[in-house]
């Protein structure tokens, strides 16, 4: 089997995003690159999370192609592929329908850094990607022009892109983003003050020390 161990992380991701309420029912879908075989990893398209096993994850290569696997990808296989070939510090993505980041594009109103932990998360705002249709390459380059350097971006009227270079960063990504929105709006609804945010130089620096100083060391 390709990619068994990715496949295997996918399918834990996968557990993790359904049971912590990023998504419900079959939606969202994860990706990991293994970029010396140039290949990635992908959910497959209308299956439950707690339903997949490895081998229900579908190994592509950059471009969309099907190297293992038999069941369908995720529609949202293109925008997955764009965005791993243009940001090769990207290994990982997470794509989610989190509520509370959903509901703030639904206002036009991106995610402030209001916490420290979406500056180690993010490294500043989470800004918002212009509707774009889901299941093709456009919704990339839309979501990848509007994230830039960023580890996250929200996606109107749908939902949030989050990345890392590893799955579990990505992971963190995503439920630091979701943290932060349900934070803002609980402050939002306090009617007491407009929520203050870190500064931009604060929240990049935050993401800087993250990357030295936090956790534990691999292996």
């Amino acid at each position: 089997m390709l990619l068994k161990e990715l496949r295997e992380e996918v399918v834990r991701t996968g557990l993790r995003i359904a049971g912590s309420g990023l998504v419900q029912s079959t939606q969202g879908n994860i990706s990991i690159v293994d970029r010396k075989q140039g290949l990635m990893a992908i959910t497959p398209s209308g299956m439950n999370y707690d339903e997949l096993s490895a081998a229900d994850i579908v190994v592509t290569d950059l471009f969309g192609n099907i190297e293992d696997g038999e069941r369908n990808p995720s529609t949202e296989l293109p925008v997955h592929a764009y965005i791993l070939r243009e940001r090769d510090d990207i290994n990982a993505i997470v794509h989610t329908h989190s509520p509370y980041a959903t509901a703030m594009t639904l206002v036009n109103q991106e995610i402030p850094p209001v916490m420290i932990q979406l500056g180690e998360a993010v490294g500043g705002n989470v800004p918002i990607a212009p509707y774009t249709t889901g299941g093709q390459e456009k919704l990339g380059i839309v979501a990848l022009d509007t994230m830039k350097d960023k580890n996250a971006v929200l996606l109107k009227n749908h939902g949030v892109i989050a990345v890392g270079p590893t799955l579990k960063r990505a992971l963190f990504v995503a439920e630091m983003v979701e943290d932060t929105a349900k934070v803002y709006w609980i402050a939002k609804c306090m009617n007491m003050g407009e929520p203050e945010s870190l500064s931009d130089e604060t929240a990049a620096g935050v993401l800087e020390r993250y990357k030295v100083r936090y956790g534990q060391k691999e292996g």
